[in-house]
């Protein structure tokens, strides 16, 4: 019995260590808990399909802790990632209950990074424990600061006066479709992201990664994009 224990233990360590050993750009934290979430499709970036080589990240809403991260491959039995969750004892870095996975690619052909938007068939991205949730489709965009919608390379009030002005109808489809405008990345460009990019703009810690790229791929427009 306890030979066959100390066996399976062993091929745990294995697993894992093969799985980060695959790793080439992507640093992941480890945990005990996890979500497991599933690809059904290619993800894109611009458009085009990622390649074998290329990877794929989840991280926390900062935008900068890795909580999990998948070397892809043109083997569909291998499209499913583990996204880890925080550990209380001993305290590890993870995704939080109920917190939106922020996901990322990497284009190892040119060594960079996007942020990506996910189509979910089940689930909704947010982090539950021992969950299983399904993309559909995962699609990164064009580099850009997130919050920078006027596109002068800053991130400022400027940017949040311009989203609420879209946000209350008036025309400002110079700036559209305003993707660098959803900051909180819940698909929205509206007074919540003006809000934030306020705070950041003031000095004030957020739990997005503003100002940094890249921006989503699509969003929904707001009105004075229409």
């Amino acid at each position: 019995m306890i030979q066959k224990a100390l066996k399976v233990l062993v091929l745990i360590v294995l697993a894992f260590q093969t799985l980060a050993a695959a790793q080439v750009h992507f640093s992941r934290v480890v945990t005990s808990s996890n979500m497991s979430v599933i690809f059904t499709t290619t993800p894109t970036v611009n458009g085009a399909a990622i390649q074998a080589g290329d990877e794929i990240g989840a991280f926390k809403s900062d935008g900068t802790t890795c909580t999990g991260a998948l070397l892809w491959s043109t083997d569909p039995t291998k499209w499913q990632i583990a996204v880890m969750g925080a550990d209380i004892t001993p305290p590890l870095p993870g995704m939080d209950a109920n917190e939106a996975v922020i996901w990322k690619i990497w284009k190892a052909s040119t060594n960079s990074e996007v942020v990506a938007t996910a189509t979910y068939t089940a689930g909704d991205g947010l982090y539950e424990s021992n969950d299983m949730q399904v993309i559909s489709a995962l699609t990164g965009g064009d580099a850009g600061l997130l919050g920078d919608v006027n596109g002068d390379d800053l991130v400022n009030s400027t940017d949040a006066l311009i989203i609420l002005t879209c946000d209350a109808d008036y025309d400002v489809s110079s700036f559209c479709p305003m993707n660098c405008g959803d900051v909180n990345a819940d698909g929205l460009v509206n007074s919540t992201d003006a809000l934030i990019l306020l705070s950041y703009d003031a000095g004030y810690s957020i739990p997005f990664p503003v100002g940094q790229p890249n921006c989503p791929a699509s969003v929904t427009p707001c009105p004075g994009c229409n």
